[in-house]
């Protein structure tokens, strides 16, 4: 029987690749914290989590901070193992490379999986401007038992179901195709005052999926519809292992 130790090959310190980020975050600056170059450290043996997720993105701020309670709290959710990765460059064509960062991932850990309770992995993607290239990676990314994570047409859209129920009453959407993300992150703005800070939204987890989920929908081929994120999915699946820890937070603060 496979039990995962969490426990890597040495050297135990691991280097990322340039412009490959982990989310551990100096708020003040919205820039990784760095020791040296060193920009990820994983133990060479702990206890064995409930859950292990591997989140990856090509967004480099505020995917970073909306994770920040799980990567720098980490004892506030001892039933879940979280790891978070960005990589915002591209391949010829404007591929995101964050999907061979993923299928690197899928290899590199799945020497230590535990059948009992196997990794899981997100891919987390706005679709901007990439909706062809998020429609081929959908099959590849079921081929790698990956989960693909897509805001239509950015992460706002998850953040605005963080505060509103609505499905964006009142959005016009601008001619300019390329303009649409941009104007959603305005629209967000007009609409809540102040904003939304990323790096709190975590903590409304449960409404944040609730007003998602209801606000859902795909087209034939599956693909999220605009004002859709299924970035839910992901949630849900985080709730059990991070509710409590997050109502601690939330009292302290």
């Amino acid at each position: 029987m496979s039990v995962r130790k969490y426990k890597k090959s040495e050297p135990s310190l691991e280097l990322m690749p340039p412009q490959v980020r982990t989310a551990f975050v100096d708020d003040a600056t919205e820039k990784p914290a760095r020791e040296g170059n060193l920009l990820y450290q994983k133990k060479d043996s702990f206890e064995i989590p409930k859950a292990f997720i591997v989140v990856l993105s090509g967004g480099t701020v505020r995917e970073r901070r909306y994770f920040k309670y799980l990567t720098q709290n980490p004892s506030m959710f001892p039933d879940l193992r979280f790891e978070f990765f960005c990589e915002d460059r591209f391949a010829t064509g404007m591929r995101p490379l964050v999907f061979d960062l993923a299928e690197e991932k899928v290899k590199q850990y799945k020497t230590s999986a535990s059948y009992e309770k196997p990794d899981e992995y997100y891919v987390v993607s706005d679709v901007d401007v990439f909706k062809d290239h998020l429609v081929c990676f959908q099959q590849k990314c079921r081929e790698l038992n990956i989960n693909l994570i897509i805001s239509n047409p950015c992460i706002e859209v998850w953040l605005y179901y963080s505060k509103r129920a609505d499905r964006f009453d009142g959005f016009q959407i601008p001619q300019i195709p390329e303009k649409i993300s941009q104007c959603v992150k305005t629209f967000l703005n007009d609409k809540i005052p102040g904003g939304v800070n990323p790096s709190k939204a975590l903590l409304v987890l449960r409404t944040n999926i609730e007003n998602a989920k209801n606000n859902y929908c795909e087209d034939t081929s599956g693909f999220p519809t605009i004002f859709s994120t299924n970035m839910f999915k992901l949630g849900e699946k985080l709730l059990p292992y991070v509710e409590e820890g997050l109502s601690k937070l939330m009292r302290e603060k």
